[in-house]
């Protein structure tokens, strides 16, 4: 789990933007991610 918010911190600072972070257990939660519902870790940029 550590190596996914080092990345998604990572990626939210040089796109600017939050990134989600979710388990891909469900894909039924995708949809829902990509509709800006809260599901999973949201991570902001610095």
């Amino acid at each position: 789990m550590t190596a996914k918010v080092k990345a998604a911190l990572q990626a939210a600072n040089q796109l600017r933007r939050s990134i989600a972070v979710a388990s891909w257990q469900s894909p039924e939660q995708i949809p829902s991610l990509l509709n800006g519902q809260g599901m999973g870790t949201q991570i902001l940029p610095n």
